[in-house]
């Protein structure tokens, strides 16, 4: 962010403390494939700041995990969207991980 004189804006953003909450709910197919439904809350704050609802994040989605018998953790496909999200998040759809969540 540039302010009129051309001079660049600095924007605190992250936090040195958050707080998070996670659920799923796992539907095992097989022993290499499960799917999940999962929910995420949370925000990042600053030492100085309260909580404070009114800035927290919220996505929902849906996962596929591979679990390969040559490979110890699993391949996982997100897909989720924001639930709650401020102006300026960037925000995306699709993941691709490999591990665990939690």
């Amino acid at each position: 962010m540039v302010d009129s004189g051309g001079i660049p804006v600095l924007i605190e953003a992250g936090g040195d403390r958050f707080y998070l909450f996670q659920t799923e709910y796992v539907v095992p197919m097989n022993e290499q494939i499960e799917f999940a439904a999962f929910l995420d809350i949370g925000d990042a704050l600053f030492e100085d700041q309260s909580l404070n609802f009114d800035t927290m994040r919220a996505s929902a989605g849906f996962e596929v995990r591979f679990h390969l018998p040559i490979f110890p953790v699993p391949l996982r496909l997100i897909y989720g969207w924001p639930v709650r999200s401020l102006e300026r998040d960037r925000t995306s759809n699709f993941t691709f991980s490999i591990g665990r969540s939690f």
